[in-house]
């Protein structure tokens, strides 16, 4: 089965500075099918949440989706996990869903998911869009 993965950017609450601006992973599947993880909660309190249909653009808070790559060769259950648990880390303050997409693209760049150049361009990427952010903190 191939998965088309890519990295979703959202504006950030309560205003639209770069550290609340929100990222996750969003899945579409050659079924028709899409699934979107993420982290939410406040620092300290993160947890990470599957969203099974999920559409990111219709969100009124949508900025920009961003093409990862495709995974192949394993099951969406697979993929699922792999992405759904990856470690979120609870103790340091300054962590938040941008490094937890960070570190789940790191992790399946690891496995040979993705290749090692789409995850440095995707993270390039990211990146941009987060500092282009209007506001400031």
């Amino acid at each position: 089965m191939a998965a088309s993965l890519s990295i979703v950017i959202y504006k950030g609450s309560p205003i639209d500075a770069s550290e609340f601006r929100h990222t996750a992973l969003f899945l579409e599947f050659p079924e028709a099918t899409t699934l979107l993880i993420h982290v939410t909660g406040a620092s300290g309190f993160f947890q990470a949440e599957v969203r099974p249909g999920e559409e990111p653009t219709r969100s009124k808070k949508f900025i920009k989706k961003i093409f990862v790559g495709t995974i192949t060769g394993q099951t969406k259950t697979a993929i699922e996990s792999t992405i759904k648990f990856t470690p979120i880390d609870n103790s340091d303050r300054s962590w938040n869903c941008q490094n937890w997409v960070g570190d789940a693209l790191k992790k399946l760049s690891d496995r040979q998911w993705i290749t090692g150049g789409a995850f440095s361009k995707a993270i390039d990427a990211m990146v941009e869009v987060i500092i282009d952010a209007p506001d400031e903190a």
